[in-house]
């Protein structure tokens, strides 16, 4: 009897030493974690776009088989991943067979946005497997997430001015540095439009000037004035556009909420006029409180991704 006694006051005192150090226990939300799935989730929609579903599909696949590996910030290309091991992931996906996913990574093989490398060949005989044995794929996340700053910028580009402004932006990043003349021609403006959309972007810092003076004196006439855009340098402006943007529309969101506070209040007894005014003050409420989804959405590609 001593004994058992004995074994249940330890059983209790482990329990209580147990619960007593869950109790002392900290949690916190994994925010680097959630950063990644976010980027996984953006990176897979804007290939689903840009190519098709499937593509899209291939590459979720990719960065689940990357996800041990994945951090927060990105560093370059990510650890090469076998060909077996990529096909061992897709056959879960019921619209993505074999076939159509070595089309899949054949494609984003050949994409201008060079997101992803082929290692290796197949070797000679053997069986199927182990001619697919030496094949590694690397995945550049860092270069599609840069791909994906690029488009939200010219897209902003195009929404601020004009559709030949974001043509010129989009040169300027391609080339890195024109003369004047050379922009006019490569986007088929005249020298004057061409002119003028550059000084409204040059204000707005979205392309930048630099002087290559070919004499001491730093004459005019003799000196080569080039135009170039960087997507590094117009990243923190760009922020603060967005941040300014977002601020304003959440004030006008709670002057919104502040007008609309006394119908909800009264919502079964409002009168036809007033009932009106409460549907209108809601769609109001939605669409700002989509607008400030969106700058939330780009301001974390910008920032964190």
């Amino acid at each position: 009897s001593n004994s058992n006694s004995n074994s249940c006051n330890s059983d209790n005192s482990k329990s209580s030493s147990s619960s007593n150090s869950n109790d002392n226990a900290c949690w916190r939300v994994n925010a680097k974690q959630f950063l990644i799935d976010f980027r996984i989730e953006a990176c897979v929609q804007f290939m689903s776009e840009r190519i098709n579903v499937q593509t899209g599909s291939l590459l979720r696949a990719i960065m689940k088989l990357l996800r041990p590996y994945e951090k927060a910030k990105l560093h370059g290309e990510a650890e090469p991943i076998g060909l077996d091991q990529i096909l061992s992931q897709v056959a879960e996906i019921p619209d993505l067979n074999k076939d159509l996913c070595l089309k899949c990574l054949d494609v984003l093989c050949k994409d201008k946005t060079e997101i992803l490398r082929k290692m290796g060949r197949e070797s000679v005989g053997g069986s199927e497997k182990e001619k697919q044995k030496n094949i590694k794929y690397i995945l550049n996340v860092q270069q599609l997430v840069t791909v994906m700053q690029q488009k939200t910028v010219e897209k902003i580009v195009e929404e601020k001015f004009d559709l030949f402004s974001a043509r010129i932006f989009r040169l300027l990043l391609a080339k890195k540095q024109l003369e004047q003349k050379q922009i006019a021609d490569m986007c088929m403006l005249p020298l004057k439009d061409a002119r003028a959309k550059l000084y409204d972007l040059f204000t707005a810092g979205f392309v930048f000037l630099q002087e290559v003076p070919r004499s001491a004196d730093h004459a005019p006439s003799r000196t080569i004035f080039l135009w170039n855009a960087n997507l590094e340098r117009i990243l923190p402006s760009m922020l603060m556009v967005l941040y300014k943007s977002a601020f304003n529309v959440k004030k006008r969101l709670n002057c919104e909420l502040e007008q609309g506070w006394d119908l909800m209040g009264r919502a079964p007894y409002l009168t036809e006029i007033e009932r009106e005014s409460f549907e209108k003050l809601q769609r109001a409420q939605d669409r700002l409180e989509l607008s400030l989804l969106h700058l939330d959405e780009t301001i974390m590609l910008l920032k964190d991704f």
